[in-house]
């Protein structure tokens, strides 16, 4: 994987950042999937995530929701820096560069697990959701979000740093901020 070119291609959203919303009282994770898995069903697809602040909570999700077992065909898990380097082969001096919570290491994780798992798009969430070793307090909510599909790579920038210290809440908004995002990506690729 050539990890320059990965960075000059971002699609960077114009300037927006998604903000966060009200989770489960307003909408039911399991419903978004669901329509998620008919979508990609009947397209054909395939779907492979990358993990790091959700800690898997995107795939217990996911596998929740009706025939996920024919759209989704893994995930892998990293929660250090080693390990994104050992599962993503994200080279460490690349990490250093940009920083584990960053637009290009989620870009890379999604490009990695997509690669991995052959699969058609694939989701990758990194950031942190709560205090971890050298982390600032300004960084913690703040999840990246990279999306992969047969057409684009989009990148998003998820800020969920009003649930400071809410760790839990701040996976699972991410989770459903993540589920939200991709059926739009849907949507719209399948409209052009």
């Amino acid at each position: 994987m050539d990890f320059r070119s990965t960075v000059s291609s971002l699609d960077f959203p114009s300037g927006d950042e998604y903000r966060s919303e009200p989770y489960m009282g307003d909408g039911d994770i399991y419903s978004v999937i669901d329509i998620i898995l008919s979508v990609m069903r009947r397209g054909r697809f395939t779907l492979a995530l990358g993990e790091s602040s959700t800690g898997g909570m995107l795939s217990n999700f996911l596998v929740g929701g009706h025939g996920a077992s024919a759209v989704f065909k893994g995930a892998s898990v990293a929660y250090s820096f080693s390990a994104f380097e050992d599962i993503f082969c994200i080279p460490g001096a690349y990490m250093r560069n940009y920083g584990i919570e960053s637009a290009e290491i989620a870009t890379a994780a999604a490009k990695s697990v997509l690669d991995k798992f052959s699969a058609t798009h694939a989701i990758a969430l990194s950031g942190f959701a709560s205090q971890w070793e050298d982390v600032h307090a300004a960084d913690i909510g703040i999840i990246w979000m990279a999306f992969q599909t047969p057409k684009k790579t989009h990148v998003q920038r998820v800020d969920f740093s009003e649930f400071f210290g809410q760790k839990n809440l701040i996976r699972e908004k991410a989770c459903y901020a993540a589920v939200k995002i991709f059926l739009q990506l849907l949507f719209a690729e399948a409209g052009t």
